[in-house]
């Protein structure tokens, strides 16, 4: 990671974007950034582990106090890039926002990209505090490194401001579930004696509708701890369609994103024909709480898609799940082999919004709730 020089001119340790500790760099920060008392910097963000910390803790809840080395260590873009908002009167952190690196596949193009987030400002210094002036720092200073295209999922408040810098809504996320329990769901809009009566023929009748049904299940079904070479030649036939964007998918990239998690675990389902054989697929999902989430499911075919599909439905049933849950974007192929095995949309899409990165109303956007930020 770069930095800049601290207040009194000295250099400060910092690692580079490979995660080696290098002498920090001065960051032009645009005239517009040092306005009224508030200086924007980007610096080493490990001494303000803790400042950083507290602010998750009173802005954004339930964020793990680990999610700080995950974002530091691992990524094979490079570690999260920390900018500040500091107040000069008193030297106090008024705000901060992150951006996550991410390699992106645009059009078989490679374009390096950046995931806003943690975008927190004080109480105290929101009236006439630094909101605007933190994400239009950082986006400008991270262009003139060669990131060409930034998403993010803004809350209502973080809308308004980046829509101001030029933010917009090119995609969603459709939030799809598809229940196993009838009866649980039918129990909080009638009583238990009519969900009862009425449980095995709403179930029948989805049943007939899901392609589970017509797939067999013959195939070789595993499950690993290890994500290697076998997960970057999946990888390659992916990243190869035209029209399309989506994030990495390495080896490197899955294994840091899905098996260091710091506050979830992780299974990692693959499929091949025959034991031994070339593995044609996999999936990556979690269970919490009596329900089955999928974050991701990657193949380059639909075949392989179905028959993972079919597998994890077995599964989730196995361990007594209420329902399998995905968040798959608008212009996914992947959402009509989801539909088609019973999912419903649950009304909860999660915008995405993007600067830079193409305009062509067309684009198909390979996105799914994995590459969300945690």
């Amino acid at each position: 990671m770069l930095g800049l020089y601290d207040r009194d001119g000295e250099r400060e340790p910092g690692p580079t974007e490979n995660g080696e500790r290098a002498a920090v760099r001065h960051v032009s920060v645009p005239a517009a950034a040092v306005r009224g008392t508030y200086r924007l910097v980007q610096k080493d963000p490990a001494p303000y582990r803790e400042q950083i910390i507290a602010f998750w803790k009173e802005y954004l809840p339930g964020t793990p106090a680990g999610r700080f080395d995950w974002m530091s260590n691992g990524n094979p873009a490079g570690p999260a890039l920390w900018f500040f908002a500091v107040d000069t009167r008193n030297d106090e952190i008024a705000g901060v926002i992150s951006v996550i690196p991410r390699e992106v596949i645009m059009g078989g193009r490679r374009v390096r990209a950046g995931i806003l987030g943690d975008f927190m400002v004080s109480r105290r210094h929101r009236v006439f505090g630094p909101g605007l002036l933190l994400p239009k720092t950082a986006v400008a200073e991270l262009s003139k490194r060669g990131f060409e295209m930034f998403y993010t999922i803004p809350n209502a408040e973080s809308e308004k401001v980046i829509r101001r810098m030029g933010f917009r809504h090119r995609e969603s996320l459709y939030s799809m579930v598809k229940p196993l329990e009838v009866g649980y769901y039918l129990e909080k809009y009638m009583n238990r004696t009519s969900a009862r009566l009425l449980s095995p023929l709403i179930r029948n009748g989805l049943a007939l509708l899901s392609m589970e049904r017509y797939i067999p299940s013959r195939g070789a079904f595993g499950e690993t701890a290890c994500i290697g070479a076998a997960f970057d030649a999946l990888w390659d036939k992916m990243c190869r369609k035209e029209g399309s964007l989506r994030g990495d998918r390495s080896a490197a990239y899955l294994s840091w994103r899905y098996l260091c998690d710091p506050l979830r675990r992780y299974r990692v389902l693959t499929y091949r024909k025959k034991p031994g054989g070339k593995m044609l697929g996999c999936l990556f999902f979690m269970i919490d709480a009596g329900r089955l989430h999928i974050a991701d499911i990657m193949s380059p075919g639909i075949i392989p898609v179905y028959k993972l599909l079919r597998r994890i439905v077995d599964i989730a049933k196995q361990e007594g799940c209420l329902s399998l849950t995905i968040d798959v974007g608008r212009t996914n192929p992947l959402l009509s082999l989801v539909r088609s095995f019973g999912f419903f949309n649950a009304g909860k899409d999660i915008a995405l919004f993007f600067l830079g990165g193409p305009e062509e109303s067309d684009t198909e956007y390979g996105f799914v709730g994995g590459d969300r930020s945690l």
